[in-house]
């Protein structure tokens, strides 16, 4: 008798063990086929986008939100304009500063990444301006008061301000970002990094720079 409740208990461990088994690959395939769903739904998302951009590179003159798409200016400057206030309330245009290279730096006063960064920007800026860099700050993501952060900190170089749309434009998810612009208008690279006197910064200014 105690034999057979042996068995039989045997057998139950053995059938429980089968069933959770059973359930647990149920899952890990549960899973797996969901990840694929969630992946098929991202790629789409994103082929979507790349389709959107497209569209925009291609179409006729187009505004809103500060990004400006003139198929005319791409025939000798390879990028898609835009134009955002500076904190004088000027309009400055990217195309203004085509034969240039341009560095746009993505910043907001909240930032701690961008407290760090900056002063070494403005250090880039007071050396490689009259050879023909020009750096440009985008105020993105703001809750507080850029003027008056950028009087305290004393920067030289311009910055305009809500440029959240040229942000997204150029794939800048957060602060700080940096944009390093040919003189012809091509995207070279998006970077984010927050050292002061990274060599890519000088780099790309000494490659391009005229004496």
């Amino acid at each position: 008798m105690k034999s057979n409740n042996f068995l039989n208990e045997q057998l139950y461990h053995t059938i429980k063990q089968e069933r959770n088994s059973i359930i647990f690959t149920r899952m890990l395939l549960i899973t797996f086929l969901s990840g694929l769903a969630v992946s098929a739904s991202i790629y789409a998302k994103e082929i979507s986008k790349s389709n959107d951009s497209t569209i925009k590179s291609t179409s006729n003159t187009q505004t809103g939100d500060g990004i400006k798409v003139n198929p005319n200016d791409h025939q000798t400057y390879q990028s898609t304009d835009w134009e955002l206030k500076n904190l004088k309330g000027d309009i400055i245009r990217l195309t203004d500063y085509q034969g240039q290279p341009v560095i746009l730096v993505f910043w907001a006063t909240w930032c701690p990444y961008c407290k760090k960064l900056l002063p070494g920007i403005e250090k880039l800026h007071q050396k490689y301006a009259d050879k023909g860099l020009k750096v440009i700050g985008v105020n993105i993501k703001e809750d507080w008061k850029p003027k008056l952060y950028w009087d305290n900190h004393n920067y030289h170089f311009d910055t305009v301000l809500k440029g959240d749309a040229i942000a997204e434009m150029y794939g800048v998810k957060g602060t700080p970002g940096i944009v390093f612009i040919e003189p012809n208008g091509k995207l070279l690279a998006v970077k984010s990094f927050s050292d002061p006197e990274h060599p890519l910064l000088y780099e790309f200014a000494e490659f391009y720079i005229t004496d």
